[in-house]
């Protein structure tokens, strides 16, 4: 369980991201380090580590700060750039499609973060053609930096997948799933495939339709966009 929160079961999560933990001390280190097991994956955001406050309220700001937290050497680019990454296809296969993307925002910031690990794999480009995403796989658990924002979905479940978690819907499309309920929104108009874990028996709510899954826990929807099918399990 994790330190302070009795009611979080470590073992149940795959992955956990930290949208931007740039602080810390060492009550949080601590919590965060018993996250590293059990083959779990860390995805760090932004500034993630980089103010580290000592309990004499000493703070210290540095890239050594954030090395503690995401496991991977890092330095910090003193010149403004553009808040935005580049996953180039010619210089990662990281996306199986081998698409060209480019994602975060064009407003210019000092002092963001950058990975200088060469035993990290390098996903994304900062403008300056360091490493703004990177990921570094240990025996126990896998860390991800992600220096940007606005993170596409093609990139989350990359991720995701990669991490060992099972993605019920397609890409822009939002499913909520419970041990008895199943909710599936479509993020545009036509055919969808929701994909449970196994093969099951899905009951539409208010229709009462069954729908037998695939072998493969699939079945296809036709939906209009943002319309939302809800389904007992």
């Amino acid at each position: 369980r994790l330190p302070g929160k009795p009611d979080i079961v470590l073992p149940k999560y795959k992955t956990v991201i930290f949208l931007n933990l740039y602080r810390l001390d060492k009550k949080i280190l601590d919590g965060v380090n018993a996250l590293k097991s059990n083959g779990r994956t860390l995805i760090f955001m932004g500034l993630s580590g980089k103010i580290f406050d000592f309990p004499d309220g000493k703070r210290t700001v540095s890239a050594a700060n954030s090395e503690k937290l995401i496991g991977m050497k890092m330095k910090i680019e003193s010149a403004a750039m553009p808040f935005s990454l580049w996953i180039d296809p010619d210089r990662t296969d990281f996306i199986p499609q081998k698409e060209d993307l480019r994602f975060g925002a064009e407003e210019c910031y000092p002092g963001l973060l950058e990975s200088d690990d060469p035993t990290a794999e390098t996903i994304a480009f900062w403008c300056n053609g360091n490493p703004g995403m990177a990921r570094k796989k240990f025996p126990e658990w896998t860390s991800v930096f992600i220096g940007g924002a606005r993170v596409p979905d093609i990139v989350w479940r990359t991720l995701f997948k990669d991490a060992g978690v099972h993605c019920y819907a397609q890409c822009g499309d939002v499913a909520s799933v419970n041990a008895s309920m199943v909710t599936y929104t479509a993020s545009a108009y036509g055919e969808r495939v929701l994909t449970m874990p196994s093969r099951e028996i899905l009951e539409d709510v208010f229709t009462g339709e069954k729908i037998r899954t695939a072998e493969d826990g699939s079945c296809r929807l036709f939906l209009k966009r943002h319309e939302t099918r809800v389904f007992f399990r």
